[in-house]
């Protein structure tokens, strides 16, 4: 008998904070081996690439600072923790008027037969939000996608992989994301947004990529709830009974509240892309959507401060996640070897032809994003560097730029160093192993096609 019990025992991954903590601790352990070293910066923290030297680490990581730094990444992750929080808090005050539960009932009971297209079509829209640079802004939609998901039939990863995966193609290729495409082609020196048709093109490649594979999979699972990643995701009914017992109606103030929150999101789409805003403005944002909603619905205020309250209480473990990931980053900081590292690998390139130049780019993005999951911190280190390199051998820019996104994009969504990655696991009830099991292939498939991008892009001499 025990050892059938032993049998049945399946492999499971630690927590995602021990996963963190493991990475965290081999971050330690590279400090002692690789020596610390920096590049010269300007004032603006632009690295002047032909000034680089090793030095004395006079501040080496102790195994005080091992654990300092995880509220520290907290602290430093705050921007980002408390729009989440507020967003979270805002959309649980919209939860309460019943709106989104009314909303959801009639696009299920619409989707009879068609629950395909409610998923390929929820996923292209946040493909959308994700061009102009959603990221970590679509993790308080994950618990209520999941419970759509159930409601359709399906298990929790379709309900994250509608959120993340579609925020993963459009962040990644950035037609309009100021975060990568606009931070790198400025520190390139290229028009910012320019060649947004290719990026556009590369959109809607990766779009029916995923497309092809989350409707293989979720047809999979209708006729074979044992092929789930998530065996008994069946346990999700009550869940789908929930969101669908009590029928709701679809009152006008349901209405008006509905249309109030499609405003506020196309007043972020302007201010991201026309204005500049962030994470603060964001928050603000939805601070008045949050007091439209309790006049629309003539909500007591102070109930709204209570299912606020409640409401952001509901990301706590992912936010705690965030700022643990962002410790990672810190100790490489600490330690000074994000540098060294760069600068040993950077003169692999010398010597080389465009495209094999073009290849290690590509493939040294994507072994730095596991350790650096910022975009714009990558940028700011790596461009310095790589555009007097890309004008020695002739590489364009724009091609660089390119190359530098699809690198640093896809693979947020596959590292367990990515909070924004294990953020939406833990909101969405998924483990991290049942993702990779679901993911691997997608965001392989993905990562190839994001390699011949940017060799198409020399091949045509984007620009």
């Amino acid at each position: 008998m025990r050892l059938d019990k032993k049998k049945k025992r399946a492999f499971q991954l630690p927590h995602v904070i021990i996963i963190l903590m493991c990475i965290m601790l081999a971050v330690t352990v590279m400090s002692f081996i690789i020596p610390s070293g920096q590049f010269v910066r300007d004032a603006s923290g632009a690295v002047d690439p032909t000034q680089f030297s090793y030095v004395e680490n006079d501040n080496p990581i102790t195994f005080f600072d091992f654990f300092y730094d995880i509220p520290h990444g907290i602290v430093e992750s705050a921007d980002i923790i408390i729009s989440i929080m507020v967003i979270s808090g805002v959309l649980y005050v919209i939860e309460q008027t019943g709106a989104i539960a009314a909303a959801l009932q009639r696009l299920t009971a619409a989707a009879k037969g068609k629950e395909i297209f409610v998923v390929l079509g929820l996923t292209l829209v946040f493909g959308v939000l994700g061009v102009i640079g959603w990221g970590e802004d679509a993790l308080p939609f994950v618990p209520m996608v999941v419970s759509l998901a159930l409601a359709l039939g399906y298990d929790r990863v379709v309900g994250v992989a509608i959120v993340q995966l579609g925020i993963c193609i459009g962040f990644s290729t950035g037609a309009f994301n100021t975060f990568t495409t606009g931070i790198c082609q400025e520190l390139a020196g290229v028009p910012i947004f320019t060649a947004w048709q290719f990026r556009l093109l590369e959109f809607v490649i990766c779009y029916i990529i995923l497309a092809l594979f989350l409707a293989s999979y979720c047809r999979k699972i209708k006729r074979n709830p044992d092929k789930s990643v998530m065996p008994d995701y069946r346990r999700g009914e009550q869940q789908e009974q929930k969101l669908m017992g009590e029928q709701l109606p679809m009152t006008t103030r349901r209405v008006l509240t509905l249309l109030a929150f499609v405003v506020a999101l196309v007043v972020q789409v302007v201010g991201a892309i026309q204005l500049g805003w962030g994470m603060e403005e964001f928050s603000g944002l939805y601070v008045i959507l949050a007091v439209a909603v309790a006049v629309i619905n003539g909500i007591n205020p102070s109930k709204v401060c209570t299912d606020f309250i409640q409401g952001t209480t509901t990301v706590m473990s992912a936010v705690i996640v965030i700022g643990v990931a962002r410790a990672i980053y810190l100790l490489m900081e600490q330690a000074k070897i994000v540098d060294t590292i760069i600068h040993a690998l950077a003169n692999v390139f010398e010597g080389k032809s465009p495209f094999v130049v073009l290849l290690l780019l590509y493939l040294f993005v994507i072994v730095f994003n596991f350790f650096v999951t910022s975009a714009s911190g990558k940028a700011f280190i790596l461009f310095p560097m790589l555009k007097p390199l890309a004008d020695i051998l002739g590489i364009n820019q724009q091609v660089v730029v390119t190359t530098f996104q699809l690198g640093d994009g896809f693979t947020n969504w596959l590292f367990p160093s990515s909070g924004l990655l294990m953020a939406g696991l833990e909101l969405g009830g998924v483990t991290y192993q049942q993702w990779l099991r679901f993911s691997a292939k997608i965001i392989g498939t993905l990562v190839l096609a994001g390699l011949c991008f940017a060799f198409l892009a020399q091949t045509i001499g984007l620009s």
